[in-house]
This record gives structure tokens, sequence and C-alpha cells, in this order.
């Protein structure tokens, strides 16, 4: 029988979107040799340590679109056999035939096309399978079916489903808590998140930054449920893949001795990053520029201690 946490895995984005990448890699790398991972982030237009570049590549990995080798900064990628036939044939049938490959290709999603004879039912029954039967909760189980949903259209006619993500468009998030009639988000966080905590970002398994971020907004889609803005990240992150690892202050303060004239209604925040450089937050108006002149005075000491060099 297969285990469920394998099953609760599913790439965050469908099908359709996942093509659309694994062609921007086809086009940088004709001879399928591999691309760093900082060059197939850039094709995506990430920077070289965005979490939604690492999550993307898991995605297409479980799609069998990617495979990469190596470990940290030798570390590379390059399309499958698979996904470089898709690209270069001509015949329609045997993108076809790919295409379902690929679709049947994660965990959960070959699941339900057996599951639900590679059709669909009603979605409260879907959703209660997912949860009950599979273990996911309220957000995964809509966002899970909603992949599948897509996958499904665009593999029995191409092109019929949209592309949708699972990151929600922050434009459209409402702030009156509606949303369709069939959508039942716990006015309850799943988890105890807060702004200011200090935390990691654990997807497939695996945790996507290398030091623990600061979290910097909190909100809830009414459709897709609860996510966390951190600090460094463009996206916004499911709030059930985020793990607190500290309470309060996110990371340590570069002084020890924050001037006593800081306060909420004047809130600044600097901090030293692992790369021997400043990162301010601040909020101020005319008393407060003098206050962070006079803040930023002490820290260059610091800076030439750590090393960092003028540009």
């Amino acid at each position: 029988m297969t285990s469920k946490p394998v099953l609760t895995r599913f790439p965050f984005i469908n099908l359709t979107k996942s093509l659309e990448r694994a062609r921007a890699i086809y086009e940088n790398d004709k001879g399928g040799k591999g691309l760093k991972m900082p060059v197939a982030f850039s094709a995506w237009g990430y920077s070289d340590k965005s979490s939604g570049g690492f999550q993307t590549v898991a995605a297409l990995k479980s799609y069998g679109l990617l495979e990469d080798e190596g470990a940290n900064d030798d570390r590379s990628v390059k399309l499958t056999t698979d996904a470089r036939q898709y690209f270069q044939t001509e015949i329609e049938e045997d993108q076809e035939r790919l295409r379902a490959k690929f679709a049947g290709r994660p965990p959960l999603m070959a699941h339900l096309l057996d599951h639900w004879e590679r059709g669909t039912v009603a979605d409260p029954v879907a959703r209660t399978h997912l949860k009950t039967g599979i273990g996911l909760n309220e957000q995964s189980a809509r966002s899970a079916l909603g992949i599948y949903k897509d996958n499904l259209s665009f593999v029995i006619d191409k092109g019929s489903a949209k592309a949708t993500e699972v990151e929600p468009n922050r434009d459209e998030v409402r702030k009156d808590g509606g949303g369709d009639s069939g959508s039942v988000i716990s006015p309850k966080p799943p988890r105890d998140v807060k702004v200011g905590d200090r935390v990691q970002w654990v997807s497939q398994d695996t945790e996507q930054f290398d030091l623990p971020r600061v979290v910097t907004e909190v909100f809830c889609d009414p459709v897709r449920g609860w996510f966390v803005s951190v600090r460094g990240e463009k996206g916004s992150l499911p709030m059930e893949q985020i793990e607190v690892v500290e309470r309060g202050a996110s990371q340590q303060r570069a002084d020890p001795a924050t001037p006593a004239d800081t306060s909420a209604k004047q809130p600044i925040e600097v901090f030293l990053t692992a790369g021997g450089r400043l990162q301010i937050t601040a909020d101020v108006d005319r008393l407060g520029v003098d206050t962070l002149i006079d803040m930023l005075e002490k820290y260059k000491p610091i800076l030439e201690l750590v090393g960092s060099k003028p540009n």
C-alpha cells in the first residue's frame, strides 16, 4: 500500500505552467548539456537563491520534466529525454502521449487518476477524499484538486485549461473574507505564525531557505487559505509549509544596543547578513531620519570588522 506521506506531495503549479518553464530550459539549452542553477533560475525570472526557483525545480522533477545533478554551487539541471522529445517532435500524437505521461508522474496525481478512473467527481466528494483518505488539510486539498483538474483538462483537450499557480495573485486577494460559495476557509490560521517570527520553509520534505527568514505579513486568501510573506521573497508561501524557528526578533541584531528613541512609532530595523551587508527596514519621519543617520554611523566599524568593502 502506498504511504500517505508520499501521496501528500504534489507540484505547486499545474502541467501547463510546468511545460512553459521547461520550454524556457529547452530554449536556453538546445544541446541538452544542462544549465547551472543560477542560469536556470534567471530563465524563469528568479534570483539565484529564490525559493520560487527551488520550488519550480521540485515541480518539474515531479512531473518527470527535469533532472538535476551535483550539489550546492555545482548543481545543474537539464531536461529529461521525454521532455526534450516533447519540444522536438512535430507529431501531435507523440505530444499527447507525453502529456498524459507527465500528468501521471506526481504520486498524488497518479493516485487520483487511478482512484477516479481518469475523471472527476463532485468537488465536495473529491476534497473529502483528499482530506480524510490522503491526509491533506483544507488548503492543500483545494490546491491539489485544482491542479488535478487543470492537468486533466490539459491532457484531454490541450489549451482548454487555464494555467493557474497555487500561489494567490496578491492583487486579487479579497479583504472581506468573500469567495465562491463552496469555499470554506477556517478563520483560524493552521499554524501559529506571526509577523516578526523567524521561519523555515519546508517543501517536498526539504528546507528551502539557507537561513531562516523573517515573516513580514500573514494573510488569508478566501479561496486558497492562509499564506505568509517573508523578507527576501517576492511571492507568498503556504502557511502549512512554514515552520517557526524563533519567535519575535527574526535575526540577531548587528548592534545589540538599539537607540532608546526607536519605538513602535519609529520602527527602524538594521540586520547584518551572512554576506557582511546591512539590511535596513525603516518607516520614519524627519526626526526618525536623524536617528537612522546616527545608527548607521555606528555600523561602519562593524562592517569593517566583518570585511565588508565598498563596491
